[in-house]
């Protein structure tokens, strides 16, 4: 239900970090986008951030009434500090509601988005528990949680709050996911419970809807001149 006149608690954002927000490899890359490097346990990491992701974390953070950020990566945790040095500014580090790493992974079974069935494996997969999410954000419900995150599957049972957004891989300068991706928490911001929503799909709808807006636009733009 859509509550824009009802005052709401801040909606609670919990952001992946990599094929999400960023591309890392210790391997060297060409990418014409934004690039980084990183020494890590004497290690040498190349990274590059995902067009429009600071446009999309600075949005969170400006508008902190309508939203509570955090982190949860599969990563370690000496590697997400890293990430998020470059990432984010030491003002926007103190408004992280929470940073869950490798250390807050379980072990369990991967479950099939489609379908519902568990995935065959031989070993239990790391996985994301939206609990700790819960309980580091002090909340009583799941109802206005969300991750944002490239790979649903990690969140089992509990995909109705994951909002997925495509891989990324260095791959495109193209910025249209992450506006996506910001105009669909946005809307999921003004929702008493975000779990009922079909997410599947929606960041591109966004982004589509967004684009198609800014075509309208120009077109009046160019008739009425």
């Amino acid at each position: 239900m859509d509550n824009a006149d009802e005052k709401l608690d801040p909606l609670v954002v919990s952001l992946d970090i990599d094929e999400t927000l960023v591309y890392c490899s210790q391997v060297p890359f060409h990418y014409r986008g934004e690039t980084f490097e990183m020494v890590l346990d004497d290690e040498i990491y190349y990274g590059s951030v995902r067009p429009g992701a600071r446009e999309l974390l600075e949005h969170l953070f400006e508008n902190k009434e309508r939203f509570s950020v955090g982190v949860f990566s599969a990563s370690t945790p000496d590697y997400v500090k890293k990430v998020l040095e470059h990432l984010i500014d030491p003002g926007q580090m103190a408004q992280l509601f929470f940073v869950l790493t490798r250390e807050n992974i379980r072990m369990g079974t991967l479950i099939d988005l489609r379908t519902g069935w568990d995935v065959r494996e031989n070993k239990p997969q790391p996985l994301k528990d939206l609990s700790k999410v819960k309980r580091k954000a002090k909340r009583r419900s799941r109802d206005r949680i969300i991750a944002v995150d490239d790979k649903p599957m990690l969140w089992p049972r509990t995909y109705g709050n994951v909002l997925p957004v495509p891989e990324f891989n260095a791959d495109t300068l193209d910025d249209s996911v992450m506006k996506g991706t910001r105009s669909a928490l946005d809307f999921l911001s003004r929702l008493d419970d975000v779990s009922p929503i079909e997410k599947r799909g929606m960041v591109i709808r966004h982004a589509n809807r967004m684009l198609s807006s800014k075509d309208r636009s120009m077109s009046l733009s160019t008739f009425s001149g």
